[in-house]
């Protein structure tokens, strides 16, 4: 598995990055622009979080396939190919929800924390069929003993 900004090819291959500059350098900023002039930003990590999904789901297909034919499987993703591919996908607007999404509301579910309470996105797929949730209510950063569960 390899992860980079850019990707190990191209002018800028090899050079560092981080979401902020992969989103202004790929035209998100513009995308996500308030006013047309201003760069604007995604409501959140989307390239971090989205290229470390992806990044995840490409070495569970390479383990597959080393399983399944053997050799070395390897793997190439980047930030920038994340925000390309995201890209070129249609664009939905919060005035356009999904389908049957009840404007984001079926995704969202809100925690008790020890700051109150606290909205925030259901965790994504199903384990042995059932919907996955978040273990406990949210306590104080730093507020948890440093131990392994």
């Amino acid at each position: 598995m390899s992860l980079s900004a850019w990707g190990s090819r191209g002018p800028w291959g090899g050079r560092r990055g981080f979401e902020s500059i992969v989103q202004a350098a790929s035209g998100i900023a513009m995308a996500e622009s308030p006013d047309g002039e201003r760069p604007g930003a995604l409501p959140c990590q989307l390239l971090d979080h989205g290229t470390g999904y992806l990044c995840a789901a490409a070495a569970l297909q390479a383990l597959a396939r080393q399983s399944a034919r053997g050799g070395t499987q390897f793997r190439e993703l980047s930030l920038a190919g994340t925000a390309h591919w995201l890209l070129g996908l249609p664009r939905e607007t919060a005035e356009a929800p999904l389908p049957g999404d009840d404007d984001g509301k079926a995704w969202l579910t809100t925690l008790d924390s020890a700051a109150g309470p606290v909205t925030t996105v259901l965790p994504p797929g199903r384990l042995d069929d059932e919907a996955l949730a978040w273990p406990r209510a949210l306590s104080r950063y730093g507020g948890d003993e440093a131990a392994w569960l």
